[in-house]
């Protein structure tokens, strides 16, 4: 995604909705710095003042995941309860929305029907606004976060009344007017209930539906661009017969990230290919235990060590060998936790032509 302050591209789009005020709803276009918008705490809407108003252009990267790329989220009239809201809404993924007392990333919600990624929409202008204090504001008739100020922005330049905002980024600041709650138990259940109001609205899907496989694919490519596959597997362990010449492989595997294949209700984003357990490695009549070598701290290819000693993998983790004896053939012996659901579309842009070692 590709945030800049200028503004003059040609295929532009202004994320446009109003806001509640004392004085009524307001477009947020009509809203400048000082004036009042009225923020809602305990279900009592209260005035607070408007300290800045930022603009953010945003061009999406349409090689990046949903997610990441830049989309705008769109939320229907009605997704979330009658006329909530009440005309679509247009926001950023980790805007957040006010819901059961907590805060929401909308990249969270997202269903394919009443809340998906617009992807008609490449470059866009989205304006926000801050308060005095971290707030709840009403938009289209939905509840959202004011914007929160953080050290993440590059800067933020006044014009007037007008404050322009050079980048925004999903904030690790606490939050004043709620927790933000990514935790699966507590969205899970909301998502749920949005996506069957969906149904019961007879709302169209919006995207295709996507195949899934539980098949791994998982294989090792040497140090020497050797593809080898496990000539069997004992006890959840695959073994592979790996050559003298070879000093270090790569396992590969298909990968995918468990809020594509599981839901976006899962806030984990991590491109996860197996999980790995004990590595043991025979070679000249001995074994020798290479799990401390996954463990390394900067390995390429793998994601920190968890509890109980155990590692994933993005798809394609380097694993050096012990040292070898000349001419020597070796057994590697992987045990394989976990692994999958993987995206079936990924098959074609993962599958090689490989060679049996």
């Amino acid at each position: 995604m590709e945030i800049n302050e200028k503004t003059n591209e040609c295929a532009c789009f202004t994320v446009d909705f109003t806001v509640a005020t004392p004085s009524g709803e307001t477009p947020i276009q009509s809203l400048k710095v000082g004036d009042d918008v009225l923020a809602y705490c305990d279900k009592s809407p209260k005035t607070v003042k408007i300290i800045k108003i930022g603009h953010t252009h945003i061009n999406a990267k349409v090689s990046l995941p949903n997610d990441q790329a830049g989309y705008p989220v769109r939320i229907l009239k009605n997704a979330i309860a009658d006329e909530v809201p009440y005309k679509d809404l247009l926001i950023t993924p980790e805007h957040c929305l006010f819901l059961n007392g907590n805060l929401v990333p909308a990249r969270m919600l997202v269903n394919g029907r009443s809340i998906f990624y617009d992807r008609s929409i490449t470059s866009f202008t989205h304006v926000h606004i801050q308060t005095e204090t971290h707030s709840t504001i009403m938009a289209n008739g939905l509840l959202i976060e004011s914007y929160l100020a953080n050290g993440n922005r590059l800067s933020f330049h006044k014009n007037d009344s007008i404050a322009v905002i050079a980048n925004h980024t999903k904030s690790q600041d606490k939050r004043s007017t709620a927790p933000a709650v990514p935790a699966r138990r507590f969205v899970e259940p909301l998502f749920a209930k949005i996506l069957q109001r969906a149904k019961q609205l007879h709302t169209p899907g919006q995207t295709k539906p996507v195949a899934m496989t539980t098949e791994s694919d998982f294989h090792l490519i040497s140090d020497t661009g050797l593809i080898i596959h496990k000539t069997r597997e004992v006890g959840g362990r695959s073994l592979f017969m790996i050559p003298s010449a070879v000093t270090s492989v790569r396992l590969v595997s298909r990968s995918s990230r468990p809020c594509d294949t599981i839901g976006p209700f899962v806030d984990d984003r991590r491109q996860l290919g197996v999980c790995v357990g004990d590595v043991t490695f025979y070679d000249s009549g001995k074994s020798i235990c290479l799990s401390s070598k996954k463990g390394e701290k900067d390995l390429e290819g793998w994601y920190p060590l968890e509890k109980n000693n155990v590692r994933w993998t993005n798809g394609n983790a380097l694993l050096p060998l012990a040292e070898r004896s000349t001419n020597s053939l070796g057994m590697l012996a992987i045990e394989i936790l976990a692994g999958g659901p993987y995206l079936l579309e990924d098959l074609d842009s993962q599958h090689s032509e490989s060679l049996s070692a």
